[in-house]
């Protein structure tokens, strides 16, 4: 898993007027409200923040989170403390724990 951070050339606005996102308050230079947008598999939403200002965008901790109950989705040796999980290794299938899966 990676966090990538898109900054994008929009000068047409297409964008911004396909996810509805104009800053109203500067009709002036038209900008968009600043979005980070978190995706999980399969490039599902998992979470928006409006990144308005400084009080909107998610700190490092939020993101760290976010990306923790991700990985729980997907990764099914994500507690090793369960008993099931401890018992697949015991009997050697592999295919339940990164990186071991092949």
């Amino acid at each position: 898993m990676c966090l990538v951070k898109l900054y994008f050339v929009d000068e047409k606005r297409k964008i911004q007027k396909d996810l509805q996102i104009p800053e109203y308050t500067d009709p002036k230079h038209d900008p968009m409200i600043p979005f980070t947008i978190l995706l999980e598999h399969g490039l599902k939403i998992y979470k928006i923040y409006n990144g308005y200002w400084y009080w909107g965008r998610p700190t490092p901790k939020e993101i760290r989170q976010a990306f923790r109950n991700i990985s729980k989705k997907v990764r099914p040796d994500w507690d090793l403390s369960d008993p099931d999980l401890k018992e697949k290794w015991d009997e050697n299938e592999k295919r339940f724990f990164y990186p071991y899966k092949k």
